[in-house]
């Protein structure tokens, strides 16, 4: 009888963990699949592709149809890359502003669940600055955070610079002293290629400025 029992508990017991594996699996497997979509599109906003409003809407969707299976850092963060990149290429100055608050909500989620996501941190960091009227302080609060995030991030090396230059007013010595250790590893990392962006951009001053203290590199990126 008593053996009987035993048996009878030990497999309501395996049952019950199999059906509570499976309710925990469902959602994340659902949640997985809604991303397939969306994720070759996402691949090329990333590599800097052009990516047409369709595709977009796409990857849009796929992120947030992923989001009502279950709750994932990664799938805002892909959604803040996404609004961000609306911002960037939108027509009117409402449909910009919608898309960087957009933005700013669903990176500030994805950072909410993972706070170590420096490009989610850098994201809020742009997306505050294009804002109309724009927030200098937050941006570079979530500029700094980006960095003390992870200090050594090569893509995200040129972006922290030319972001600083564009803040570096509001700065504090400390956020310099940031600013120049990130300029200095913009250059060291490529220095071809940072001189080359300056250039497209206007920064050669600037970089410069912030690298007085290497004669070597103001004599390589002068013109």
């Amino acid at each position: 009888m008593n053996a009987n029992y035993q048996d009878r508990s030990i497999k309501a017991l395996v049952l019950g963990s199999a059906f509570l594996l499976l309710a925990l699996g469902v959602p994340r497997f659902l949640a997985a699949l809604s991303l397939v979509p969306g994720t070759p599109i996402f691949y090329a906003l990333w590599a800097g592709e052009d990516v047409s409003a369709q595709d977009m809407d796409t990857m849009i969707t796929s992120r947030v149809q992923s989001l009502e299976f279950s709750e994932s850092p990664a799938a805002y963060s892909d959604l803040g890359a996404a609004y961000l990149a609306q911002a960037q290429q939108a027509e009117t100055p409402g449909e910009k502003q919608r898309s960087l608050e957009l933005s700013l909500e669903m990176s500030g989620k994805s950072v909410a669940l993972a706070p170590l996501n420096a490009y989610a941190w850098a994201r809020i960091a742009n997306a505050n600055i294009m804002l109309s009227p724009p927030k200098p302080e937050a941006a570079v609060t979530a500029w700094r955070r980006s960095i003390e995030t992870a200090r050594y991030e090569p893509v995200l090396l040129f972006q922290r610079f030319h972001l600083g230059v564009v803040l570096y007013q509001g700065m504090s010595p400390a956020d310099i002293a940031l600013l120049k250790d990130q300029t200095r590893m913009a250059y060291n990392w490529w220095p071809y290629n940072f001189r080359s962006y300056c250039r497209r951009n206007g920064l050669v001053e600037w970089a410069t400025f912030l690298l007085a203290d290497n004669p070597e590199a103001v004599a390589y990126l002068a013109p």
